[in-house]
């Protein structure tokens, strides 16, 4: 019985060339940093939005220190030139920078307790608050919070407000009060 020996198409045949392994190894570090590219994508999207909910959270506790507030100590204790929402006038809302119909006047006077800014930090994050009370109409005060941070040399922030009314007891018909 003789053997037969494999032809030489087979013995090409046999294994990868240096060219299909160069190949693949490209495709394999190409499929890689497309991973690493997506983790880092999602990982600083998570950052940012810890960032923006820790800012509401400051907001939120903000709008509702200013509830529990009487209303003459419901106005700023002075007004701070450098604030950002303030009108060219100065002691005014931008009203255009918040979506209002107009300017509202600030809410300044010696009961008042609300300073017009106060800086924070949130899990090692600094963050500026900046208070301002507003005069949309007579019956009403708007509590306007605006919180800034900086991340990876960029500025972000936050802006939230509410309306309060000098509603008390006795003007809303509850007994007892």
């Amino acid at each position: 019985m003789t053997r037969r020996r494999p032809s030489r198409a087979a013995d090409r045949e046999a294994g990868f060339t240096i060219i299909e392994t160069i190949a693949g190894a490209v495709i394999t570090v190409i499929i890689v940093v497309a991973l690493g590219q997506a983790m880092s994508i999602a990982m600083g999207g998570a950052r940012d939005n810890r960032f923006h909910q820790d800012a509401v959270a400051v907001a939120l506790t903000e709008l509702e220190a200013a509830g529990a507030l009487t209303w003459g100590e419901l106005a700023r204790t002075e007004v701070d030139a450098t604030a950002p929402r303030l009108a060219a006038s100065g002691v005014a809302l931008a009203g255009a920078a918040l979506g209002l119909p107009a300017d509202e006047g600030l809410v300044v006077n010696g009961t008042g307790v609300v300073e017009p800014r106060i800086d924070v930090v949130v899990e090692g994050v600094p963050y500026t608050v900046w208070r301002y009370v507003s005069l949309p109409d007579r019956d009403s005060r708007r509590m306007t919070i605006e919180i800034t941070w900086i991340d990876d040399g960029r500025s972000h922030s936050f802006v939230t407000s509410t309306l309060l009314t000098d509603a008390t007891a006795d003007e809303i018909g509850v007994a007892g009060g």
